[in-house]
């Protein structure tokens, strides 16, 4: 088993499987003005968590706390689907997210001192991935609940990692609020 600390994000790979925990800034925390409407919690990066009643509980998640400037640890846990692959998805359960694509970005920006003096380029790899909570349907469908979206920044080796999942491989979503 390998482990390494990387700022705020554990990895831990083995057997081509990966496992997350990572550290998100929740910038708002919306509570429901109709009866049985899901909460949502907006985290950085774009990413955005939809609850129910029940889901909250689940993770010990206070709806009548400012969870707003908090801190969420979330905590994804690769498994493989056993029939099918995650395509099909068969026997995927609620906490169950995909990897919906891993991205390498190449950012170019030039610069240099003068202002004028554009002989300077900096380049810079930025690495990513966007996880969502599965769901099937053509045209007019409504959104599973709970539903997540998560948009994680990576280093090198995490980005190569997930691209060596195989196919079968769905991630485990957890998370909790860091006081």
């Amino acid at each position: 088993m390998y482990k390494r600390a990387y700022k705020n994000l554990k990895i831990e790979c083995y057997w081509g499987f990966y496992d997350a925990k990572k550290n998100l800034l929740i910038e708002n925390f919306s509570k429901p003005e109709v009866g049985d409407s899901p909460y949502i919690i907006k985290l950085e990066n774009f990413s955005e968590l939809t609850f129910d009643k029940e889901t909250l509980q689940k993770y010990k998640i206070n709806p009548s706390k400012n969870l707003k400037g908090k801190t969420l640890s979330v905590t994804l846990n690769s498994r493989k689907v056993k029939e099918g692959n995650a395509r099909t998805l068969t026997n995927i359960t609620k906490d169950d997210v995909v990897i919906k694509n891993v991205n390498k970005i190449d950012r170019q920006s030039r610069g240099g001192i003068p202002i004028r003096n554009l002989s300077c380029v900096y380049n810079k790899l930025i690495y990513s991935a966007y996880f969502e909570t599965f769901y099937s349907g053509g045209g007019v469908y409504e959104l599973p609940i709970p539903f997540y979206k998560l948009n994680l920044e990576l280093d090198e080796k995490e980005y190569n990692q997930l691209r060596k999942l195989p196919s079968s491989s769905v991630m485990k979503f957890s998370c909790k609020v860091v006081d």
